[in-house]
């Protein structure tokens, strides 16, 4: 229908040259003929000048003939335009018109382009902005049946490869879906959008384990694109596979940036971001009395006491409000809350009367803690959550510590007192 339209449109244009040229005027100068008139007139002046010299005529008689004789010279000399009708050819109209709708309709057909169209109206009806939906129902059967024609014809057709990977992917069947992103990526090899999905759906269809394959696929989307939430997320994946924990926090702290907050992705980083950080925890056990001289802990005898920054930090509202018996207490740099410095674990059950933190407990050897000028100590109780929603976390922050003033080690002091 859009295309018949087009084809009404162009009418107009067709046949503009016909109606143009109907009441075109035509001018005619011809050079020959203004050249025969002067000689005639030359002639006749040559000789009504004898026949006056030998006295034939009078000079009235000679006066009035020359008078006539430039007149006529006058009046043939002048330009004649003509008025043509050209009306010749109109018949040609009706005949031009078939034939254009005859062959546009027959290539149009014949180059597959009305299936084309086809597909990209089923696509629009679903599209949201610039991302097509996945079309359910009839439908979507109906437009993969139209791409898998198309790209038996059309094999170079990049789209309709990604768009049959996208439908495969939305049915679960990855491996299919494997199949047609690497039939992608043989017409666009450095892809940066094919290069992270076909590394997804690599992950998910070897059972969501990172095997060689899927390292080396993540590697090549990695570089082609290292700011993609996509495969930021997946590096964050390979790093925490193997045990790299505080890479794989790094990793997903960047792919949040490029998230909707409340979207499946962010959702899912984050719960990964929070095993990592408990996974970097290390459990501090509770003390008998007699290890504690003046209520620290045997770790810092040997500092004085103006040498110890101690922190105090209630947990009782926290704990009244939570059923894990668990607290993780993390230290960020000040305002922060993404890469921890150091973390340590302890239960409330046996709740120690201090959690030293020193740089011997950096996260990142390579990090030195006196580089930085504020930190933070952060308890945290993890929510749970279920399937489809994160649980929500309780925290309570600490006061900032001046590390250029107050020295280390971090002494903190718990209660279960509000």
């Amino acid at each position: 229908m859009d295309l018949f339209f087009l084809l009404l449109l162009s009418i107009p244009f067709v046949i503009f040259p016909w109606l143009f040229r109907i009441h075109e005027p035509e001018q005619t100068d011809d050079v020959e003929r203004k050249k025969t008139n002067n000689n005639l007139y030359e002639s006749q002046c040559r000789y009504f000048q004898n026949q006056f010299r030998i006295g034939v005529i009078s000079e009235y008689q000679f006066s009035s003939l020359m008078l006539d004789a430039r007149q006529i010279l006058t009046d043939d000399t002048k330009y004649s335009v003509v008025f043509n009708s050209h009306k010749k050819g109109l018949w040609l109209i009706p005949s031009v018109i078939i034939m254009l709708f005859s062959s546009v309709f027959f290539l149009y057909s014949h180059l597959g382009s009305e299936r084309d169209q086809m597909i990209f109206n089923i696509l629009s009806s679903y599209s949201i902005g610039d991302e097509p939906e996945i079309v359910d129902g009839e439908d979507r059967e109906a437009l993969i049946s139209l791409i898998e024609e198309r790209i038996k014809e059309r094999p170079k057709n990049i789209h309709y490869w990604v768009l049959l990977a996208k439908f495969a992917q939305h049915k679960l069947e990855y491996r299919d879906a494997v199949d047609y992103y690497a039939s992608a990526l043989v017409l666009d090899p450095n892809n940066s959008y094919i290069l992270a999905n076909y590394a997804e759906v690599l992950f998910l269809a070897d059972g969501s384990r990172v095997t060689d394959r899927v390292i080396k696929a993540i590697e090549a989307a990695f570089i082609s694109d290292p700011e993609s939430s996509k495969v930021l997320g997946l590096k964050g994946i390979e790093a925490y596979t193997e045990k790299g924990f505080l890479d794989a926090i790094r990793f997903w702290q960047l792919a949040k940036r490029g998230l909707d907050k409340d979207s499946n992705d962010m959702i899912a980083i984050q719960r990964g971001i929070d095993r990592a950080t408990r996974a970097l925890s290390i459990p501090v056990e509770s003390h008998p009395a007699e290890n504690f001289k003046d209520d620290l802990p045997s770790s810092v005898k040997g500092h004085h006491a103006e040498e110890i920054t101690k922190i105090d930090l209630s947990l009782g509202n926290m704990f009244a409000r939570s059923s894990s018996d668990e607290v993780f207490l993390l230290v960020f740099k000040a305002g922060f809350s993404d890469v921890p410095l150091m973390a340590k674990s302890v239960r409330l059950m046996s709740l120690p009367t201090y959690v030293v933190f020193s740089n011997t407990d950096l996260l990142d050897s390579s990090g030195v803690l006196s580089d930085l000028r504020h930190v933070e100590v952060v308890a945290r109780i993890y929510g749970e959550g279920n399937g489809f929603a994160p649980g929500k976390n309780l925290e309570l922050r600490s006061r900032p510590i001046n590390l250029l003033i107050e020295p280390m080690p971090i002494a903190v002091a718990l209660n279960r007192q509000q």
